[in-house]
């Protein structure tokens, strides 16, 4: 069998499974209501709310797709539905055929109403939360990653903080936008991430995709902004030239892309995904 979804049939669980659910969205820092014993069972039908609380909708892990000869696969993974439906894709995978000549959508599917769940090739983009993106097929039957991951609600004693990258900006061209960085995404649930520097420190917020920053200098002070586009971490010199470029955050391919526009000289950065 390629895929499995618990919580569907209304069958009892024990107060075992119960931490089991909260192991895996997290890191084991949280555990299950004390009222959980394991002497008592307990009906699925509500224990999807419990996930539900806990993580959004989107891919924990795996779920990759590759292109075969008649269609698509989707491989080894686990999926969160905002419903908190969880889908577990085996070693064997989805196998699933496409349209050849026109794009193709391919999605996991999940309906807490028709109790079902699956995945779903179709022509046309979908949207609501019964659909995780895993990929698009174009015309010419290129494929393109569009898997969206899943992220904690609630704050984890471990698994907040994720990953820290330091690296030297420098951009000498006065003009246009050029990439000086790309970090790959050790874990893609992520919701934040903090810039520092000597001169500023930037957080960057995933839901809406802006930056809130503070930059400092020696001769104009701090220079504040909210829901920027870019950030800034450089300085005046003492000839009042500038080297703060704007500085722009781009995820492309499980990697996070920083890109420069303007002059920029020689200032480390540490980053924080978290």
């Amino acid at each position: 069998m390629g895929f499995s979804v618990d919580f569907t049939d209304n069958n009892a669980i024990s107060a075992e499974m119960l931490n089991s659910i909260i192991a895996e969205v997290g890191d084991g820092s949280v555990s299950a209501s004390s009222e959980f014993v394991n002497d008592n069972l307990f009906y699925t039908d509500k224990l999807n709310c419990i996930r539900n609380e806990i993580v959004t909708g989107g891919i924990k892990s795996g779920c990759e797709a590759m292109l075969t000869e008649t269609g698509v696969i989707i491989g080894e993974g686990l999926c969160f539905f905002d419903s908190g439906m969880r889908m577990k894709i085996d070693a064997e995978g989805i196998t699933l055929a496409i349209s050849a000549g026109e794009e193709n959508f391919v999605y996991l599917y999940a309906s807490p109403i028709s109790n079902i769940a699956t995945a779903v090739v179709t022509t046309e983009e979908k949207e609501g939360s019964e659909y995780v993106p895993v990929c698009r097929i174009d015309t010419n039957g290129i494929i393109y990653d569009a898997r969206v991951w899943c992220r904690a609600k609630i704050p984890m004693m471990n698994s907040r903080f994720v990953q820290s990258e330091r690296a030297m900006i420098k951009n000498n061209q006065n003009n246009g936008k050029i990439l000086v960085a790309t970090f790959p995404l050790a874990n893609k649930a992520y919701s934040y991430i903090v810039f520092m520097s000597t001169y500023a420190i930037a957080i960057y917020f995933r839901d809406t995709a802006k930056f809130t920053y503070i930059a400092t200098d020696n001769n104009f002070g701090i220079a504040r902004s909210k829901n920027a586009d870019y950030f800034r971490v450089g300085y005046y010199d003492s000839t009042y030239n500038p080297y703060n470029a704007r500085l722009m955050l781009e995820e492309e391919n499980s990697c996070l892309n920083l890109y420069a526009e303007g002059f920029q000289d020689n200032v480390e950065i540490e980053m924080l995904v978290i």
